[in-house]
C-alpha cells in the first residue's frame, strides 16, 4: 500500500510486535487498548540505528497538510534536550493524571515525535520504567496508558518535552 503512495524521502518497514509486547506485560492497564500503547517508550530498541527520530501516530489521525512542517520541530526538540513532543491534551483526564500536581493538562502521544538518538544515547529506559513502576505502586493500573507516564515524566522534566501546537493533535471530542 505504501509503495503506491510515491513520497519521497519515505522508507518503510514492517516488524514482528510480539517480542515488544513481552517486554510491557508486566504492566497492567485499564487502557482499551492495553498496555501496547508503551511501545512508544521503547521503540527506539525496536528500529534500526539509522532511524534516529520518529513521528508515531494513533490510527485515527489524519494528516491534512505536509508532514514536513511537522518533522521541522524536531530542530526545536533538540535545542531544547527534549526525548519527546507533544500537543496538550484538550480534556481533563481521570484516573492517574488527576492524582499528580499539575497533570491534568498533561502531552497527549496520540502524535508524538520521539528523539530515537537522544534515548538511546542516555537511560531512558531506565527513566520510564522507573517512573511507569512508581506510577504503579502509587496510584495502580494506569487509566491512560503510556500517557500517564509520558504526563508523569513531563512533571518532573519539563524540557522532556517539547509542546507541540495543538493542530498536530487537535481532538474533536472524547
Amino acid at each position: 500500500f505504501f509503495q503506491t503512495w510515491r513520497l519521497r524521502r519515505l522508507r518503510w518497514s514492517l516488524y514482528e510486535l510480539d517480542q515488544a509486547h513481552d517486554s510491557v506485560d508486566f504492566i497492567p492497564t485499564a487502557h482499551r487498548a492495553g498496555n501496547l500503547g508503551y511501545l512508544r517508550m521503547f521503540i527506539h530498541n525496536l528500529l534500526p540505528l539509522y532511524v534516529e527520530k520518529v513521528i508515531l501516530m494513533d490510527t485515527d489521525a489524519i494528516i491534512l497538510e505536509d508532514i514536513d512542517v511537522l518533522h521541522g520541530y524536531f530542530q526545536k526538540m533538540e535545542n531544547q534536550g527534549a526525548y519527546f513532543g507533544a500537543s496538550l491534551d484538550m480534556y481533563n483526564r481521570y484516573g492517574i493524571r488527576e492524582k499528580l500536581p499539575n497533570t491534568k493538562m498533561g502531552p497527549n502521544v496520540g502524535v508524538v515525535m520521539l528523539d530515537l538518538k537522544r534515548m538511546r544515547e542516555t537511560n531512558w529506559d531506565d527513566l520510564w520504567r522507573e517512573e511507569t513502576m512508581r506510577l504503579l505502586n502509587e496510584f495502580g493500573p494506569p487509566t491512560a496508558s503510556e500517557q500517564d507516564t509520558f504526563a508523569s515524566l513531563e512533571f518532573s522534566h519539563p524540557s522532556w518535552c517539547y509542546r507541540l501546537p495543538c493542530q498536530y493533535n487537535f481532538q474533536l471530542g472524547e
